[in-house]
């Protein structure tokens, strides 16, 4: 059968159908129209009448009730009344006396009548008593006879518009054909597999736009195919490549894929999980795990995303694999769960490394502090017998020695107090680390401290012709609590070491106590000098223990490269930060910042 006469068949077949439709629902509404017309007129005839009648009945007046049900009768389509009293006594009626002769049964809608007559009925009610019950019979021949007439008629108009509809479908059928069959033919070479065939476009109407878009839609179709043959071989590749493998359940969390066929790790081939649940496998009698069953089961059921979730597992052969599961939930258009999709990996020589790395950070963590109580006692017990020697040593400056004598002792004592001061370093570094030095609290004057540390270091500054200055800000009493003694060590270290590697320079100690946005206070301190400044591959050491920047065998200053490491660790004890900004030959600004809280406020103070 060709499309064209398809095309007619398939019209002529809708115009038929919609024509039945139509006419079934036109004859039904006026059918129902109709019907409810003569329903609602019985039954308000039926009030009516028995509202007429009512006083009648109640007074038992037979002559008026007959008179009354004679006169309904000659009512248009009335065809008897029946007055019945409460004793089921027939006591008045008129009308067709075969029709009268008949049972009575209510009719509670035109459809259920099947004699031609419509019953009602309408109850006399007073006071909540029944006094009696007024039958009456509407014919319905009018109603038939109409609707038999509208049927005939309609079935007429219907059958001269699909005579219409046929003739008008013949002939653009017959037009449309010409224009479909390029578009058959490019329908059946696409359906071949010949993408991005093309259709020769004539005219400008829709179906030369049908033209244009299935040439666009075969052009799209080619560069979507050759796009998805490249997807497809790069998604064959990762998987090949990846060490992680690719997994997916259906909507009853039954795994359904795994990318790879073969998990080494586990002697296991894929093929044996596809129908289980991940928890399934888990309690397999082969494999065991150290997460509990219901906890997997809890992460898949709740339908939520989880992400690096670890499992140990151990294989029949008793070695312990380690993998990291990752998944998430899938859902269709209409939010219904379809699938969990998620990745795996083994992770055993990343967790084998961490325990490695973990037990070799515990071994280093004891070797230092084993390490620093070693240096600690050794401290403890060099600065016995040193304290033994610098005391006789000033005693013995004290009798009568000669000239060579004094200078003996002279360097006995200056090298004893470098000793000294290096053990005390040394001790002061173990405590911080193996966590005996605690800070101790106390109020002191902002301005008074930073005035003392200058003063303390104002000869040694002069002696190598340098002018150390400082400044306060803000320029008023500020009284804060924190460990002096701590902070002195802190400004002694730095100002000694600008001091020490200046001559014919300025040192300068700039203090400034200042509340940020966060709400916090900090201490802000700075020192600053114009001496031969770090290079720049020192400057990332500096703070490191035992490091110096003059490191050859003949050293321009001395030290031992422990105070900048004392700084850091006391800066960091305290909660606070330290830095260094430098340039050869142009100085060098070391600087700290330590939270503090301000307890009291005072008068200005200058330096």
């Amino acid at each position: 059968m060709s499309f064209r006469l398809k095309t007619i068949l398939g019209v002529a077949l809708i115009e038929a159908a919609l024509l039945s439709l139509l006419v079934y629902e036109a004859l039904f509404l006026l059918s129902e129209s109709n019907a409810q017309a003569i329903e609602y007129r019985a039954q308000e005839s039926a009030e009516q009448f028995s509202a007429a009648i009512k006083d009648a009945l109640l007074s038992h007046d037979l002559a008026t009730l007959e008179t009354f049900s004679s006169q309904i009768i000659e009512s248009k389509g009335v065809t008897y009344t029946r007055i019945i009293d409460h004793d089921d006594k027939v006591i008045a009626q008129s009308g067709n006396l075969e029709i009268l002769r008949h049972p009575f049964v209510v009719d509670h809608a035109i459809a259920e009548v099947n004699d031609g007559i419509y019953d009602v009925e309408a109850r006399i009610i007073e006071g909540d008593i029944l006094y009696g019950r007024v039958q009456l019979g509407i014919s319905i021949e009018n109603y038939e006879s109409t609707m038999a007439d509208a049927k005939q008629k309609t079935v007429a108009i219907a059958l001269v518009e699909m005579t219409l509809v046929a003739f008008f479908s013949l002939v653009l059928g017959t037009y449309l054909t010409r224009q479909l069959q390029l578009l058959r033919e490019g329908a059946s070479r696409l359906a071949r597999g010949e993408l991005g065939t093309s259709i020769v476009v004539t005219g400008k109407d829709e179906i030369a736009e049908t033209a244009t878009a299935f040439n666009q839609m075969s052009t799209d179709l080619l560069q979507s195919h050759q796009d998805n043959v490249g997807q497809s071989e790069l998604l064959r590749d990762l998987l090949d490549t990846s060490s992680d493998f690719f997994w997916q359940t259906d909507e009853k969390l039954l795994i359904k894929f795994i990318s790879v066929d073969y998990i080494a790790a586990l002697d296991l081939e894929t093929k044996n999980l596809l129908g289980l649940t991940l928890w399934g496998f888990l309690e397999s009698q082969r494999y065991s795990t150290n997460m509990a069953v219901d906890s997997i089961n809890s992460l898949l059921t709740s339908r939520k995303e989880f992400s690096d979730v670890h499992l140990e597992i151990q294989s029949s052969n008793g070695d312990t694999k380690y993998f990291s599961l990752t998944g998430k939930p899938a859902f269709n258009e209409r939010q219904e769960f379809i699938e969990y999709r998620g990745t795996g990996r083994e992770i055993t020589k990343y967790v084998l490394q961490e325990e490695e790395l973990k037990t070799a950070k515990d071994l280093a963590e004891a070797s230092n502090k084993a390490k620093s109580l070693f240096l600690a006692t050794m401290s403890h017990e060099l600065r016995t017998p040193l304290n033994g020697i610098l005391g006789l040593s000033s005693i013995l400056e004290e009798t009568e020695l000669d000239k060579d004598q004094m200078e003996l002792v002279g360097s006995i004592n200056s090298s004893g107090q470098a000793l000294f001061r290096l053990i005390t370093d040394i001790l002061d570094i173990t405590k911080i680390e193996t966590g005996a030095v605690e800070l101790v609290l106390e109020p002191f004057s902002l301005t008074d401290l930073i005035g003392q540390m200058v003063a303390l270091f104002s000869d040694k500054a002069a002696a190598g012709r340098n002018e150390i200055t400082y400044s306060v800000e803000p320029e008023r009493t500020v009284m804060l609590m924190g460990d002096i003694v701590r902070l002195k060590q802190i400004l002694a270290n730095l100002i000694g070491n600008a001091v020490k590697f200046c001559s014919d320079s300025l040192v300068r100690v700039d203090v400034r106590f200042e509340s940020r946005e966060d709400f916090e206070t900090f201490l802000v301190v700075s020192v600053q000098d114009n001496g031969p400044g770090i290079a720049e591959e020192y400057r990332e050491t500096i703070f490191d223990a035992f490091t110096q920047v003059d490191s050859s065998p003949v050293r321009s200053f001395g030290g031992t490269g422990l105070g900048l490491n004392m700084v850091r660790k006391l800066v960091t004890l305290m909660d606070g930060i330290v830095g260094l900004e430098s340039e050869l030959e142009a100085g060098s600004k070391f600087w700290f910042e330590i939270p503090m809280r301000e307890i009291e406020s005072g008068t200005s103070s200058s330096s």
